[in-house]
Order: C-alpha cells, then sequence, then structure tokens
C-alpha cells in the first residue's frame, strides 16, 4: 500500500501458486492416476501379458487389468485359457 503498487500482490500470489504446483505436479500426476486405477508407470503392461502368455500351458490372455492398490501395493486380474490335460477318468 505504501508503494501504492497494487498489482505486486496479485503478482505474488501467482507466482507462490505456480511454485506449489510446479512443486507438486509429481504428486498430483500420482495421485491421478491411483483415483482411475491406471496402470502403475513402472510396470509394463504388454510385458505382464508377454510373461503370462509365455507360462507353459497357457494359450491365451485376456482381460488382464493392473492398477495400483496403494502407492506401494499393485494388484492384478487376469483371465487364462489353460491348455485341457487329462483328467484320469
Amino acid at each position: 500500500m505504501r508503494t501504492r503498487w497494487t498489482w505486486l500482490d496479485p503478482l505474488v500470489s501467482l507466482l507462490v501458486s505456480g511454485v506449489i504446483l510446479v512443486g507438486t505436479w509429481g504428486l498430483l500426476k500420482k495421485s491421478m492416476n491411483l483415483a482411475l486405477d491406471a496402470v502403475p508407470d513402472e510396470i509394463d503392461a504388454e510385458e505382464v501379458d508377454l510373461y503370462l502368455a509365455s507360462l507353459p500351458g497357457v494359450l491365451e490372455v485376456h482381460d488382464l487389468h493392473i492398477w495400483a492398490m496403494s502407492t506401494t501395493e499393485t494388484a492384478l486380474t487376469a483371465h487364462l485359457v489353460m491348455a485341457t490335460v487329462g483328467r484320469g477318468r
């Protein structure tokens, strides 16, 4: 008020908001991915699909879903079509 620079307060507020946004961008991205049940960044879903398909007895992999349960736990569901084995009847 003393300097009559009425534009200074809004400018400083925008700068502080920008610093906060830049500093928390990673956390915001992770929390959005967690809320949207997205595949965690460190997991390659295609590689998981190929690994499951390469297991003995697995013919096909369908409906593969990978999501984060928390920041340290990950869940996976999949439908695996398995080769039939003689049942000894």
